[in-house]
């Protein structure tokens, strides 16, 4: 994958009803891309059709404007988790497979898994821990590939609830 610089903005803050006005203002601004949260821009993704998607994508580009990356990506999706249980794991699978479509049909280059909450361990010790994510998440590599994106597994530090994959050393590992 060949990386450049793209002077982007987090979407993550604006207002939802102030949306095409923030775009238009990004522009203006200089700024070349916006990272998103899919679910404020589309509505629940399981519902979101590829007509919906091809009209953001439309109006990002109008704008001169790139999705360089998804973030929050399971926010509003229920009863998903990485470790508690192989049904979870399933619905979380199936959540993301979602994700992925959405990504690619965008042209964002990544969607980022951060959600420390959907990623708590528990009991397990970190070399359980490792090793169920690292099966999961080659699992989904194809499927993100394939739309022409990629997960990204987010570090996330102790100070904002992270206990799996906390650092970066750890997350490029």
């Amino acid at each position: 994958m060949k990386m450049g610089f793209c002077p982007a903005i987090s979407a993550l803050a604006w207002p939802l009803e102030r949306g095409p006005e923030m775009l238009a203002l990004a522009a203006r601004l200089g700024f070349r891309g916006v990272d998103v949260l899919p679910v404020r821009l589309l509505g629940p993704l399981d519902d979101a059709t590829p007509a919906v998607i091809a009209a953001w994508r439309r109006r990002f580009a109008d704008l001169g404007l790139s999705v360089p990356a998804m973030q929050g990506v399971l926010f509003g999706v229920p009863r998903l988790h990485l470790f508690r249980s192989a049904e979870e794991r399933g619905r979380l699978a199936a959540a993301l497979t979602v994700v992925a479509r959405v990504a690619g049909a965008l042209g964002a280059g990544a969607a980022v898994f951060g959600a420390p909450g959907l990623r708590d361990p528990g009991t397990l010790s970190s070399a359980e821990a490792m090793e169920i994510a690292a099966g999961f998440l080659a699992g989904l590599a194809p499927i993100f590939e394939g739309e022409g994106t990629a997960l990204t597994f987010e570090p996330v530090a102790p100070a904002l609830g992270g206990r799996f994959v906390t650092t970066t050393e750890e997350a490029v590992a």
